[in-house]
């Protein structure tokens, strides 16, 4: 957020270029830290009364960064095109007031999304190499993934059970992530059906997500197994190659965000064949398909989530064809970054053409 200012420095500053190309890349609004206007002015000497109004620079008594940015630069794009629609309305997706909305349906002209990647090497492939899963697989041989579903188990301690689902969340756990949502319902969900669950994650200091897991582990004993990010299960196994083992073995990603500008987690989840089930926000939307690759709800919830893993459950168990088309489907999806690559030279070469016809 801080290399909002710089529209303000190249623009209009004292040694503005005038004709410097531009763009500014939001991976989440949220974000920012705005100057007091003392400040502002301390740091700039700046005394234009333009730049200290509502009408230029001033952000709710601040001078802003994202806002600088929407007034300076030439365009503006996001990391995903369904947030690019979404930072327009006058509420985020979990209800939040948006107090940027209003100048960015101004500058909505400058406003573009274009979708992470993932790395190309991310793939089943480089984990089974890495000693990480068991036996590799794809869309055209899929016995591979149920060597790495009992490969799970194994490692995290729960039953080795051919029958069950089993589900996984990977990443952060935190409100935003929907994690409490996940943790009341699944203790309904461990009663009513034939689940297994397994998380991966770390969380921030004070908030009570693991120790809430841990105690549904107690409840449901070889059913729940709680792993950290941090911690190594086995030599080398911990971050990303546990990561990669929960998704490879698991039958289905649960991500539950309230609001996600693009979301790597799914991405990851697709590309081990591992249908997701999600909110319909940002670029989890983007990047799964209803029925396809995964399953959507409209909002957070207990009870949206409880019916959307109903939903999940009943394909699983009661038409195998059907899920094994949706694990094939999944692992023939393309995120890697070189589609996204060409978009982003294009829309440089486009602001840089545009300044250099001025």
């Amino acid at each position: 957020w801080g290399t909002g200012y710089l529209g303000y420095f190249l623009r209009h500053g004292r040694r503005g270029q005038a004709f410097t190309p531009l763009v500014y890349n939001i991976h989440n609004l949220s974000y920012s830290q705005p100057l007091d206007m003392h400040a502002f002015y301390q740091l700039t000497g700046e005394t234009n009364p333009w730049i200290y109004s509502w009408k230029g620079m001033e952000f709710y008594g601040h001078i802003d960064p994202h806002k600088t940015a929407f007034i300076y630069f030439d365009r503006i794009v996001t990391v995903s095109p369904n947030y690019a629609e979404e930072i327009l309305l006058q509420h985020f997706p979990d209800g939040r007031p948006n107090l940027y909305a209003g100048i960015l349906r101004e500058n909505r002209a400058k406003l573009s999304g274009i979708l992470n990647g993932i790395p190309e090497w991310y793939s089943v492939d480089h984990f089974h190499q890495k000693g990480v899963l068991p036996e590799s697989y794809n869309a055209e041989a899929l016995e591979g993934k149920r060597a790495c579903r009992r490969h799970l188990q194994e490692v995290a301690g729960i039953e080795p059970n051919e029958e069950s689902m089993i589900l996984t969340s990977t990443g952060r756990w935190a409100e935003q992530k929907g994690t409490n949502a996940i943790l009341q319902t699944l203790s309904d969900l461990l009663r009513h059906m034939d689940l297994q669950f397994v998380t991966v994650g770390s969380e921030a200091k004070g908030e009570g997500y693991r120790q809430g897991f841990l105690r549904l582990k107690e409840k449901y004993p070889g059913r729940v197994s709680v792993l950290d990010f941090g911690t190594s299960v086995r030599p080398g196994l911990s971050g990303e190659r546990l990561e990669s083992l929960a998704l490879a073995g698991a039958d289905a990603m649960l991500m539950p965000s309230r609001f996600e500008p693009c979301g790597l987690g799914q991405m990851y989840s697709l590309r081990h064949g591992t249908p997701v089930i999600a909110n319909r926000t940002g670029g989890l939307a983007d990047t799964i398909q209803e029925g396809v690759t995964g399953f959507l709800m409209n909002n957070v919830t207990r009870a949206s989530l409880w019916r959307t893993i109903r939903d999940a459950y009943r394909i699983f168990k009661k038409n195998p064809a059907k899920w094994r088309e949706m694990v094939a489907a999944a692992l023939r999806q393309d995120f890697s970054w070189t589609s996204a690559a060409r978009e982003y030279i294009g829309l440089y070469q486009e602001t840089a053409e545009f300044w250099s016809k001025q």
